[in-house]
């Protein structure tokens, strides 16, 4: 089970004024565990608290959640437990996060119309398909009047997705989940991050996220003193 990027920025921006203020680090966990509403990482925090209390660092705690806090997430922890600049850290991972969310709903919001416009575009041909041309078809027929080929294909269309409509749901559902387990291998998600990038006007705006992605990443990290 993952966390969403906005509880963890929450949860990163909670403690980091916490520990700005002075309060020791199992203090902060305990008054998190009580302010934190998704339950899975109310869970965690209280954990977290536990191993804390038992001797662990906090870096050595997180980093059993590597699902929920990304290994940039520890190595920064760790980094400002080694300097004793824990919430200086915590500010700088804080802007890490923020950033990382503006960017990603700034792609979200510019995929939003497209992908509207895609769907309804679907949904007209889908009717149209099975719903108009089969009426046309009608008319040509008591008209006596022979049917066009492109209308003939389009019947023959309308007449698959009416009898088979059920077959096919099935086999998007199942090409779904066959892609997505594809994707979770590291062959699969090498090959087709390989065609992305290949990709005309889409694969360069790719390579331009990732290496900003990157490049963001890496500075964050030397300014936190991560070798």
């Amino acid at each position: 089970e993952s966390v969403p990027q906005k509880d963890l920025l929450v949860f990163t921006q909670e403690l980091s004024t916490l520990i700005k203020a002075g309060l020791p680090l199992d203090r902060s966990l305990a008054i998190l565990s009580d302010l934190t509403e998704n339950t899975y990482l109310k869970e965690i925090v209280q954990d977290l608290l536990r191993e804390i209390k038992g001797g662990k660092s906090l870096s050595e705690a997180l980093s059993a959640y590597p699902h929920v806090f990304p290994k940039i997430f520890v190595n920064m922890i760790k980094a400002g437990e080694a300097g004793g600049a824990l919430d200086e850290i915590l500010e700088r991972l804080l802007e890490y996060l923020e950033n990382s969310e503006e960017l990603r709903d700034y792609i979200v919001s510019s995929l939003i119309y497209p992908c509207i416009l895609a769907l309804v575009g679907a949904s007209s041909i889908i009717v149209m398909i099975t719903f108009v041309i089969p009426k046309f078809a009608v008319i040509f027929e008591n008209a006596g009047a022979p049917i066009p080929l492109p209308m003939k294909l389009m019947l023959g269309a309308s007449g698959i997705i009416a009898g088979y409509w059920w077959l096919i749901l099935m086999g998007g559902i199942g090409g779904w989940f066959g892609w997505r387990r594809y994707l979770a291998s590291e062959a699969g998600r090498l090959s087709w991050d390989r065609t992305l990038l290949k990709l005309p006007l889409l694969g360069s705006v790719v390579r331009r996220m990732e290496v900003s992605r990157f490049s963001r990443t890496l500075g964050t990290l030397l300014k936190s003193a991560v070798p």
